[in-house]
């Protein structure tokens, strides 16, 4: 499976609060992204798949909580989403969970303590232990969000709206169902882009009213959508139509001023 972003973060501190709810988020929104507990099968070499993980990924959220440092794992993540972005330009967006990003920066409060364990434990890799502080302090003056006093669930929204900002998605991630009725406006492009990101079973209705010179597409899936779309006849067009009224207006019921042939496509 392909994915947009990578997300890092502390499992004890967020795994099932606010990264399982930014988690849910982007994938509402269609983005689709890696987190460790649902990316990598048992049995695979979890350092690889991190490390193919980030390399695939346009772009990394690493959300930093008040224990992200203590974890030699999310550090290793960070060395090596850092340095994906020094070779290539990979994207990196940092998010501040309670936790402030001078902290972050300079290594100190809960930060500082978990760096006093790790230069103790990795005291024979202390290279190691100085390219997690490069990384840190790097991240930590770069543009990102920092959760204050408003509700979560705006940040996250707002969140959301800047991942698909920088990853330039031009179409709306968002289901049919969140479309109006009719929306005759709307170019057939629109619709179609729709059809390409729609990933659950569906069905499509075209009908063509030859009076009107309209394309109804309607979409078949939970609820019922239509998008109108306008169709230009040539002389030729119009002249053929009005050789085959006869016939086409024996076959409808109902309104006899309209001539619809309706085609069914399956999308699976």
């Amino acid at each position: 499976m392909h994915y947009e972003v990578f997300l890092s973060f502390r499992g004890e501190n967020t795994r099932r609060s606010f990264t399982d709810h930014l988690y849910t988020a982007l994938c509402r929104a269609e983005i689709r992204a890696f987190r460790d507990d649902d990316g990598i099968r048992r049995g695979e070499n979890i350092d690889l798949e991190i490390k193919k993980a980030i390399q695939e990924t346009k772009l990394s959220i690493i959300v930093f909580s008040k224990d992200y440092a203590s974890s030699r794992w999310c550090l290793d993540e960070l060395a090596m989403i850092m340095e994906r972005r020094r070779a290539v330009g990979h994207i990196v967006f940092p998010v501040f969970y309670d936790v402030d990003p001078s902290e972050v920066g300079t290594q100190t409060g809960r930060y500082g303590e978990a760096f006093a364990k790790h230069q103790i434990r990795f005291k024979d890799q202390m290279e190691r232990v100085e390219g997690w502080r490069k990384a840190l302090k790097e991240v930590a003056y770069m543009e990102g969000m920092v959760l204050e006093d408003g509700y979560e669930s705006k940040f996250i929204e707002s969140i959301v709206k800047e991942i698909a900002d920088k990853l330039n998605f031009s179409l709306p991630h968002a289901p049919p169902s969140s479309l109006p009725l009719s929306s005759a406006l709307r170019p057939p492009s629109y619709f179609l882009g729709l059809l390409r990101e729609w990933r659950d079973p569906l069905s499509l209705f075209i009908f063509f009213d030859f009076s009107l010179n309209t394309i109804d597409l309607t979409l078949f899936s939970n609820e019922v959508h239509t998008v109108q779309i306008p169709i230009v006849f040539s002389e030729k067009t119009k002249k053929i139509k009005r050789e085959s009224g006869a016939a086409g207006k024996a076959e409808v019921s109902g309104d006899e001023n309209k001539r619809m042939v309706p085609q069914r496509t399956d999308f699976v």
